[in-house]
């Protein structure tokens, strides 16, 4: 099977390194044709370093010129969306690391360019692919939860203060940053809510002010779910969690990753005042695997094998709830998309 020529473009996102490395476990998948970072400091820094050190470095134009079918964008995440533009705008599919920037508006002229030009456009919120996650919506649409009331999301870290004061940078700080994971999560799960209250908060531990505590109330007819991210919790990636209730059972998954534990509790055979929920016997992904199911898919999106389940109107559906959870309040985020 031809190999997707791919680019691998920024290097200041956090995820670029790992994403890089994942796509280089599948030479049989991709060829990587070239890295183009952001400037020459960048370069500098990292050729040498894996796994930059395993790639050509390129100019935006030179790796256009060596020829590309697909571009992974890793920049810093207010420059995601003017790059992807520049590819998509020369013919090439993109996946896009996440948040997808500041501006709906531009978010939205985007997806129209790639709609328009059939090109593929793939959002980088690797919880869509984990086991755990997709295990509960299996679940859901078997009808095993029954009537879904709540939703608890919890993407919680313990950033350390300079980590925490480049939130700054972000309406809505690491709303911005990681709790736009737990807000497609909702969404999928329950689709849009009817009303949203957002709590944007600053510990102002070691004199940082940015938003490093926050909380989205989402209200539904049955009742309301939550969207919960900090940086400051003591050991908050341990206890980032997903958790789904509904009338016929609950769905647990705590911790998400290393490891990921999920659990399932139905009504049948349950006790008032018993832990009655079981271990779900899945899939345990390696730090290293993380993007593995991910990447895959967009390889699968771009050969034409699998049909990218998150449309055009979805991504810009999610980023416009996520602006207006972030203080971004003059966006009717309640307007369906049109593309």
């Amino acid at each position: 099977m031809k190999k997707i020529r791919l680019g691998h473009v920024g290097s200041l996102h956090d995820h670029s390194s790992a994403k890089l490395a994942c796509v280089l476990k599948f030479p049989e998948i991709f060829e990587v044709v070239g890295w183009v970072p952001e400037n020459k400091e960048r370069e500098m820094l990292l050729r040498n370093s894996f796994p930059y050190c395993r790639v050509p470095v390129m100019t935006r134009e030179r790796l256009l010129e060596a020829g590309v079918d697909a571009v992974l964008v890793e920049g810093f995440e207010l420059d995601l969306i003017v790059e992807a533009e520049y590819w998509l705008s020369r013919g090439v599919h993109v996946h896009v690391d996440k948040p997808a920037g500041g501006s709906a508006e531009k978010f939205a002229e985007v997806l129209a360019l790639a709609k328009r030009n059939g090109l593929v456009f793939q959002m980088a919120y690797m919880y869509r692919y984990h086991p755990g996650f997709r295990d509960c919506m299996n679940l859901i649409r078997g009808g095993r939860l029954g009537e879904i009331y709540e939703v608890d999301a919890l993407m919680n870290t313990g950033h350390p203060a300079e980590k925490r004061a480049w939130l700054g940078q972000f309406a809505g700080g690491i709303l911005f940053f990681l709790g736009c994971h737990m807000l497609d999560l909702i969404l999928q799960i329950q689709g849009m809510p009817e009303r949203v209250t957002s709590y944007l908060r600053s510990t102002g531990f070691n004199g940082v002010q940015s938003v490093d505590h926050a909380a989205v109330i989402l209200e539904y007819p049955k009742g309301i779910s939550i969207a919960r991210a900090t940086a400051t919790e003591i050991n908050g990636y341990g206890r980032r969690q997903l958790v789904v209730c509904g009338s016929n059972g609950t769905y647990e998954i705590e911790p998400l990753e290393c490891p990921m534990r999920a659990y399932f509790t139905e009504s049948a055979g349950a006790r008032t005042f018993a832990d009655c929920r079981r271990e779900q016997s899945l899939q345990q992904l390696a730090p290293e695997e993380r993007y593995d199911e991910m990447m895959q898919s967009f390889a699968s999106f771009i050969r034409g094998e699998k049909q990218n389940p998150y449309s055009y109107e979805y991504e810009l559906t999610l980023h416009r709830l996520l602006l207006y959870c972030c203080g971004q309040t003059q966006i009717d985020w309640k307007q369906p998309v049109i593309l």
